[in-house]
């Protein structure tokens, strides 16, 4: 069985485009082998070209990753500007916490804010120097800063304990009954739904 080709806009005849009557004008279509040689040529996918696609792709890869390379280098972290801004934040924040009873260093509510500012002015800081934020520097600053205030707070550990049996069995039992309730009044509905109707 032979398929005609249908008239097509001059743009859709190439060697890999066919117009037969089942689909659309100028869908990708492979030619049945009942087509000359010469109509299939441009379908068949060259291992020289894929492989040229692929080499492409890696030079093109290659020139991003020498790109983004070159920009970073051109950055550069002044550490010891860093250094001397960051205790600038310290002061602020230690002037800052001498406004809170120390009984309520360990109550985050208490100076939230404050640490907010401090956290806001290191990471300003590191900016001015050109670092990134946080980097090892500026991360053991911040540790000292912690040390300093805050050495006598621990995690407060609660111990959560059961319910009681009695509370417990009825917490379970009452879902289960109520879903066994609601599958019943389901099934009953549909087998009374010819006298509901």
């Amino acid at each position: 069985m032979r398929l005609k080709r249908f008239l097509c806009p001059r743009s859709c005849l190439s060697g890999t485009w066919a117009c037969f009557p089942a689909h659309a004008c100028c869908l990708p279509q492979k030619l049945p082998a009942a087509f000359p040689a010469s109509t299939r040529l441009g379908m068949e996918i060259h291992p020289f070209g894929l492989a040229q696609l692929f080499l492409f792709a890696l030079w093109v890869n290659g020139l991003m990753t020498i790109g983004l390379a070159g920009a970073q280098q051109g950055i550069v972290c002044n550490e010891s500007l860093m250094l001397q801004k960051l205790p600038v934040c310290g002061k602020s924040f230690e002037e800052m916490m001498r406004k809170v009873d120390s009984r309520k260093w360990c109550n985050l509510t208490e100076f939230i804010l404050y640490y907010n500012n401090f956290t806001l002015c290191t990471e300003h800081e590191a900016a001015t120097a050109k670092c990134f934020w946080p980097n090892p520097l500026a991360e053991g600053y911040i540790t000292g800063i912690h040390r300093q205030f805050f050495s006598n707070c621990s995690a407060e550990k609660i111990h959560w304990e059961d319910p009681p049996d009695k509370i417990l069995i009825t917490l379970i039992l009452i879902p289960v009954l109520l879903t066994m309730a609601m599958i019943g009044l389901v099934v009953w509905c549909s087998k009374r739904s010819d006298i509901l109707v």
